[in-house]
């Protein structure tokens, strides 16, 4: 439920109570449409949801529903146990140097005609663990709402060695960067050092995120993988931190629980599923969580992503066209299976790929997959890494040249991938391999293998499907022992 303030044609104005799904909290409203023409600080429509603000004259906090004066916001790195919190606030009692950072803020926005700020050291409740989550879940929408962010930064003076600041290494302070659209940069000592804006090539050198990014920030615009990877290196005071100051960067809400630790992270990806259909999100490098081979354990596991996702367009462009669905025991989804190749034991390594097969332009992406086995399906894989590589680039992006590199030319079909971790294979000693056309009703071309260090052996014939395609009755498909 939100309300929509409105000015007409007469110049007066009017409130219209509108309701809204969401997924948790009905926290996920539209803009402010128009500033009221009040005596008061300018007002307008943000969320039904309550929300604490600062007077900047009086240092009292002073609580609003519905309609929110027009505010400045904070950004700031926490010292543990200095901090001035809601307690402090309204108990009035002195902490010395949190409660100078608040009175420098104050002093700030007042003298630049805010009557209100915001700042999560004292503006949330934290014994309230309703409140906590909901403004955890909101917090993103509060930044992006803010008419300007002042970032604080305590170990910088005169704006010098910018990149040194702990600022740029915490986990919360992403979103407080990428959402407001006017961020002001001051030093320790509150002397303005640059505009987001102003110095947004400085900014992108420090953070890996791209200017147009900083500049003008939509969730949407986006893949999976390129926003982990803006996330990956940053650091929380607890692990479940990590999972919660993303929310908002991935438009997602859900429910905060802290203790779960590392099952937060987990948490978050698959609301992700739920929400997108964004296949980057298997693009990781490094451990899967305890529950998923298919899942990453933490945004660092992203650090390293395809270098094709830097192109803005493939947010669109990397999708699983048919979706998934997603239970505990298995992910199931419509995909390309392509076979790899054979290991020294014989056990067939598979591509899937992430992307619809046969598009012009950027590479295609796909992960490693393997049978599972003692699995009741025959189309059941689970994930594996290849030489401590979870992803591959194959770098082809015409059917043409997909048909000369991969004769064996598989329909999307549905398969099963299992929760399985990850388990590790080896490309070297693997068996090299041909294309034929297997006897039988129609042209079935099966992948067949011999292994190098037994030519004796027969061919194994791969579990491939039915296929179509040009091709010969015999073609070279792999060098042997040798990867592409």
């Amino acid at each position: 439920m939100y309300y929509t303030a409105f000015t007409n044609s007469r110049g007066s104005t009017a409130l219209s109570l509108s309701y809204g799904g969401n997924k948790f909290y009905a926290s996920c409203v539209i803009r402010a449409i128009k500033f009221l023409k009040l005596s008061k600080p300018p007002l307008f429509a943000v969320s039904v949801l309550a929300m604490w603000l600062l007077n900047t004259l009086t240092l009292k906090l002073e609580e609003f529903h519905q309609i929110l004066p027009k505010y400045a916001i904070l950004s700031h790195r926490w010292v543990e146990n200095k901090e001035a919190t809601f307690g402090d606030v309204v108990e009035s009692s002195e902490n010395m140097e949190g409660h100078r950072k608040l009175r420098d803020f104050c002093r700030k926005a007042r003298d630049a005609n805010y009557g209100y700020v915001w700042a999560d050291t004292c503006c949330i409740d934290k014994k309230s663990s309703a409140e906590l989550s909901e403004a955890i879940n909101s917090m993103y929408m509060w930044y992006k709402e803010a008419d300007k962010c002042y970032v604080y930064l305590a170990d910088i003076k005169d704006g010098e060695h910018l990149e040194t600041s702990s600022w740029f290494s915490r986990g919360w302070t992403l979103q407080e960067l990428l959402a407001p659209h006017e961020v002001l940069f001051f030093d320790s000592g509150w002397r303005r050092i640059a505009s987001k804006q102003e110095m947004a090539l400085r900014l992108e050198r420090i953070t890996a995120i791209p200017q147009e990014a900083l500049q003008k920030f939509d969730p949407l615009d986006y893949c999976v993988a390129i926003k982990m990877s803006w996330a990956a290196g940053r650091r929380t005071s607890r692990d479940e931190d990590l999972a919660y100051c993303l929310l908002g960067i991935f438009d997602i809400n859900m429910p905060l629980i802290y203790g779960e630790g590392s099952k937060a992270f987990q948490r978050l990806q698959e609301e992700i599923m739920k929400s997108s259909t964004g296949s980057s999100l298997f693009l990781w490098q490094g451990t899967c969580c305890n529950a998923s081979g298919m899942l990453a354990a933490n945004p660092s596991c992203f650090c390293k992503i395809p270098d094709c996702l830097n192109q803005r367009h493939l947010q669109t462009f990397c999708k699983m066209s048919e979706g998934w669905t997603y239970n505990n025991a298995e992910m199931t989804m419509t995909g390309m299976v392509r076979p790899y190749f054979l290991t020294a034991d014989g056990e067939a390594i598979f591509i899937l790929f992430l992307q619809k097969p046969f598009t012009a332009g950027p590479p295609q992406l796909g992960v490693f997959l393997q049978k599972a086995t003692e699995y009741r399906r025959n189309l059941s894989y689970r994930r594996v890494a290849v030489d401590d590589k979870m992803w591959i680039d194959v770098g082809i992006g015409t059917e043409m040249e997909l048909a000369r590199r991969w004769p064996v030319v598989s329909r999307a079909q549905q398969l099963f991938v299992t929760r399985e971790s990850v388990i590790e294979r080896c490309s070297a000693g693997t068996c090299g391999f041909h294309v034929a056309i297997k006897p039988g009703k129609g042209f079935h071309y099966v992948a067949r293998g011999r292994f190098n260090t037994r030519p004796s052996d027969k061919l194994k014939d791969w579990p491939a499907s039915s296929t179509v395609g040009q091709g010969s009755p015999e073609l070279v498909f792999r060098s042997n022992g040798n990867l592409p």
